[in-house]
């Protein structure tokens, strides 16, 4: 059976929407914003979901996709109800409709958790699990309240949350969660699995991206070549034509020793498997410590700032923690 549905999973700034853009430009291909259907809204897809809970969706994702989208007809009966994944299923399905396409490609980085009962529902799924130098993701967060500043001038807040959001701990612990994961889904589903290295994507990109279409059973096309530098972290870049490379080996000299320090420490083992160099760089011990008695603080301040997402926050760290 030909693949119909395309998740693009992995740890977040590692390049997850500029493939899902690429992929959108694709004639036989829609790709939707971040849904966070499966790790925010209902968490289990398997959940049956009545008439009011759908309405209730179905708004929520309507004005996040700017559609007016439709009850699926069996929910005309209030006391009947249906799997969650039979509503994504729905709504996925009136997009595709109305853009006349046949794949549908959601890229919420979270999906990778939860990829082993998505394959149940979807055996015709690909998930393409992107994975990015732990240094480079390091510098793009550290420095993603900059851009989403300039994205939501009215939302300072979101700033300031990207901006207490970040923590080197916290980043790289959640990086080689991320690994351990990709490494368990391309173990137990390898054929509907594909791992692309970011910094591929961005220097052959048509190779990447050709690795896709085929997999999909479809024919590459050049206008998936045809992209802007998006959700970038330097400002600066925002809007040239085609892939900045410059980007690959920015944090050596824009990440701090000890932050590297850290990385390599830590993820030692990941990053030697993945192919990235290890380099020799001692860390400020002064600037380590700081950090290290400072991390119940930070963490304490970061389910703060995210208390709106509390519940979902929570739920998804137990999940991040026990896998």
């Amino acid at each position: 059976m030909p693949i119909d549905k395309i998740f693009i999973v992995g740890n977040s700034r590692s390049g997850t929407k500029l493939l899902g853009t690429c992929l959108n430009l694709h004639s036989q291909v829609k790709t939707f914003r971040e849904l966070h259907f499966f790790d925010e809204i209902v968490l289990n897809p398997y959940k049956r979901i009545n008439r009011k809970t759908a309405e209730k969706i179905l708004n929520r994702l309507g004005l996040n996709l700017n559609l007016n989208l439709k009850l699926p007809d069996c929910l005309n009966d209030k006391d009947l109800q249906i799997p969650a994944h039979e509503l994504y299923d729905h709504i996925l399905s009136q997009v595709l409709k109305l853009k006349n396409k046949r794949i549908a490609c959601d890229p919420t980085p979270r999906n990778l958790f939860y990829a082993k009962n998505l394959i149940e529902i979807y055996p015709n799924a690909l998930f393409v699990v992107l994975v990015r130098d732990i240094r480079a993701i390091l510098l793009s967060q550290k420095y993603r309240w900059r851009a989403v500043k300039e994205w939501k001038r009215k939302k300072s807040f979101e700033a300031f949350r990207s901006f207490i959001n970040y923590n080197t701990f916290i980043t790289t612990f959640i990086w080689k969660k991320n690994f351990k994961e990709s490494e368990k889904l391309a173990r137990e589903i390898k054929d509907s699995t594909l791992i692309i290295k970011y910094e591929d994507l961005i220097q052959n990109p048509k190779n990447e991206l050709d690795k896709i279409t085929k997999r999909c059973n479809i024919d590459f096309e050049t206008s998936m070549l045809d992209v802007k530098v998006i959700n970038t972290s330097d400002i600066n870049k925002k809007g040239i034509q085609g892939f900045d490379k410059s980007r690959i080996n920015a944090w050596e000299t824009d990440l701090g020793k000890t932050e590297i320090w850290i990385a390599q420490k830590l993820c030692r083992k990941e990053m030697l498997q993945l192919g990235y160099p290890l380099v020799d760089v001692k860390p400020n011990i002064l600037v380590l410590a700081i950090k290290v008695f400072t991390l119940p603080l930070h963490l304490c301040l970061i389910f703060l700032v995210n208390m709106i997402k509390s519940l979902n926050l929570v739920y998804f760290t137990k999940k991040l923690l026990a896998s």
